[in-house]
């Protein structure tokens, strides 16, 4: 990663943590922001897991269904030693409901070859509570139901085949495992792994 790529991720972290402060000494909100990506190496692993995921039997049959799923990726900084930042890339297929925290919104979302992506940056957990509008939640939460299971009616019974009961708004919430985990480094190649 060159400098000007450090830089922007230096000067985002900033401004999102004074537009954060300023939102809650106001009792403002903030809202959830398209960005465009420009670090090819994220760019190319989201690729890469994407891909990676679609070969694999479970996780492939229910990616293929249209365009279905999504991609987290978390960014967590590393001041010290050698570590620039920390990405953490993973498929989800899961839905976020109405009444989840703010904390469970990301902060960003932009789009890789027609796949969402909501990108959480953890660095600002630490710092500060964001709050959303709820114009940007419910905007999100659209983006990510078009690409998850659509609600159902299912009816669920016990081992005896008596009916326990009916939920009309079931969806499948599949969660991967396995997060791509790529470290930028200052001086030296990106180190590449998986979490589990």
């Amino acid at each position: 990663m060159d400098m000007k790529n450090y830089l922007f991720y230096i000067i985002a972290g900033v401004l999102a943590l004074t537009q954060t402060a300023i939102c809650q000494t106001k009792k403002e909100y903030t809202d959830i922001s398209y960005i465009k990506l420009t670090d090819t190496i994220l760019i190319e692993n989201i690729n890469k897991e994407i891909n990676e995921q679609l070969n694999t039997v479970d996780s492939g049959r229910l990616l293929k269904k249209g365009v279905m799923g999504y991609i987290d990726v978390y960014v967590n900084e590393f001041p010290q030693k050698d570590t620039i930042i920390h990405y953490s890339i993973l498929p989800s297929l899961y839905p976020i409901n109405e009444t989840a925290a703010d904390s469970r919104y990301p902060e960003y979302y932009t789009y890789v070859n027609d796949r969402l992506v909501v990108i959480y940056l953890k660095v600002l957990n630490q710092f500060t509570e964001r709050v959303y509008s709820e114009k940007s939640k419910k905007h999100i939460r659209k983006l990510i139901d078009n690409v998850v299971d659509k609600p159902h009616k299912s009816t669920f019974y016990d081992m005896n085949g008596k009916k326990l009961y009916t939920n009309k708004k079931n969806r499948i919430d599949y969660n991967f495992v396995g997060a791509l985990s790529i470290y930028i480094l200052k001086n030296k190649p990106p180190i590449f792994g998986r979490e589990y």
